[in-house]
């Protein structure tokens, strides 16, 4: 039997994400099935299984994509300012408010502060000088304190029927923030 390629696995991933998300649209995540997810892609069970183990894990790799785009949006070598970094992941947020608001509405959001403490810790590696880095034992700390901050005004933000355009948010954060975080 062939091998799958890689572009027919990230199609059935894409098609169980979004099958997923527009279950979501219609009923309470904990009343949405394995089986429900595969069907409404046209899969069967044991394809979804080839490609996650549960639902959760469905959300978790959509972060991930997330967290990959911002990276990219990101794509630098040197210590990046506060302003830069709360524009790019608000706008990631923003162009991605149906799934944020998904996750607010069946209050799925708090499952994944963890999963962006790590992708930030490790953002913060990457992008900052070792001048620029905090005391190691203090890194952790400053990034959840940081982190806490950016996904509590995203939830408050995605409250609202509109909210604030980006540009009024990245103003705000920025009058909290050091210069560079």
């Amino acid at each position: 039997m062939a091998r799958k390629s890689d572009q027919q696995v990230e199609r059935s991933r894409e098609w169980l994400c979004k099958s997923l998300l527009s279950l979501m649209k219609e009923k309470p995540y904990s009343e949405i099935t394995i089986l429900e997810i595969a069907q409404r892609a046209d899969l069967n069970r044991r394809t979804f299984y080839r490609h996650f183990k549960s639902k959760d894990e469905i959300l978790s790799y959509q972060v991930q994509q997330l967290a990959d785009q911002y990276d990219k949006s990101l794509a630098r070598d040197y210590q990046l300012p506060t302003e830069e970094v709360a524009r790019a992941f608000l706008t990631i947020c923003q162009e991605n408010r149906e799934f944020f608001g998904l996750l607010r509405k069946h209050r799925l959001l708090p499952l994944f502060l963890d999963q962006l403490n790590d992708i930030f810790v490790e953002f913060h590696r990457k992008y900052h000088t070792e001048s620029m880095s905090y005391q190691n034992k203090d890194e952790p700390y400053a990034i959840a304190f940081f982190v806490g901050g950016f996904w509590n005004i995203v939830n408050y933000w995605l409250s609202e029927e509109q909210g604030q355009p980006v540009d009024e948010l990245v103003k705000l954060i920025c009058s909290f923030l050091p210069p560079y975080i």
